[in-house]
């Protein structure tokens, strides 16, 4: 990674792009920063400062999940090639490629034996402590996740996206998508992003990009089937990131499908959200500036929601998929195929 952002300095807008060290992992990896913005903030700079909307895109959080670094990639190259003017017109976008970089590099071809490609193998979900760093954000046990919040702390991203690559159920999603599900999330921001922003992007996934998502889930029951999310614990990154009066949106490619389409997934659905969030610039800076007022006020009726329960169900076609079992040299891999009819 470290020899491919710096190879991009020589393309023809390279000078877009700069690339720090954040910090070191608890074996003493370099986390890389690598900042896309035009005018490039000079180096060291306090981006809280800057009027500019700021989005910091996280990848390879568990390490065996790569289609994040990949796509991370993709758009770095893209943005060096002159690409992308007009989301750099408004916007800077922090871009942290490998997170856990421990856990890349212990690439094992029997490390998630079930999904579909890249069969050479992949790293290790934990870093070199045997942490999740997905579950390490309120206790901030590791180096990586203290990098992180301090990271945050510099530059208060107005957006937060987290790159990762699910298993579950046999849907027929190429991707699914969370915002925060904290319970101390500002109603207003909360509103915007599950009533505008994320629905706009997931139409133009499949308009522009013939991506199809979804809200994320899993499937329960067997007389009455249930499409169910997870749980709204801080410990989580994007449900942190909540608390922090921000936008926190979660990716999740879907691993049964291939690995090429993953990253296309990826690709389609993080640069969606970049567009649709500069688009929406003006209004996403005031809302965290509301909550932001909010809370410091001095009259303030501040509350800490500390648990939650699901919200009353509702009927909603969910799309499901064939899914084969193909025997591997380490284990049976997964491969989604064609979409099933709806059950009658």
């Amino acid at each position: 990674m470290r020899a491919f952002v710096d190879e991009l300095a020589a393309l023809p807008h390279g000078d877009r792009l700069r690339v720090e060290v954040a910090g070191t992992s608890e074996e003493g990896r370099e986390l890389l920063l690598v900042t896309a913005a035009t005018p490039m903030p000079d180096a060291g700079t306090d981006l809280r400062g800057d009027a500019r909307l700021r989005i910091l895109v996280n990848a390879n959080i568990h390490g065996g999940e790569v289609e994040g670094k990949e796509v991370v990639q993709a758009l770095l190259r893209e943005i060096a090639q002159g690409e992308h003017e007009a989301l750099l017109e408004h916007a800077i976008f922090l871009f942290v490629p490998v997170y856990n970089a421990d856990g890349n590099d212990r690439i094992d071809p029997r490390q998630r034996v079930s999904q579909n490609g890249p069969v050479e193998g992949v790293g290790q979900r934990p870093n070199a402590n045997d942490l999740d760093l997905n579950r390490d954000f309120i206790k901030a046990e590791s180096a990586e996740c203290r990098i992180m919040l301090g990271l945050f702390a510099r530059h208060d991203p107005h957006v937060f996206i987290d790159l990762h690559t699910t298993n579950g159920s046999e849907h027929a999603y190429h991707l699914t998508w969370a915002p925060s599900l904290s319970t101390n999330v500002a109603p207003a921001l909360d509103g915007f992003a599950r009533g505008e922003l994320l629905p706009q992007v997931q139409q133009r996934c499949l308009e522009d990009h013939e991506i199809r998502t979804y809200p994320y889930g899993n499937l329960t029951g067997r007389q009455v089937r249930r499409w169910i999310t997870y749980d709204h614990r801080p410990r989580f990154g994007t449900n942190y990131y909540g608390l922090r009066n921000r936008l926190g949106i979660l990716s999740e490619a879907y691993s049964y499908a291939d690995f090429e389409t993953r990253i296309r997934a990826t690709r389609a659905f993080t640069l969606e959200v970049l567009r649709g969030a500069v688009e929406h610039r003006a209004t996403i800076a005031a809302l965290c500036a509301a909550a932001d007022r909010a809370m410091e006020a001095p009259d303030a009726a501040l509350y800490f929601g500390h648990d939650t329960t699901f919200g009353p169900g509702h009927e909603a076609e969910v799309l499901l998929s064939k899914v084969d079992a193909v025997q591997g040299e380490h284990g049976t891999r997964r491969v989604m195929s064609d979409i099933k009819p709806p059950r009658p």
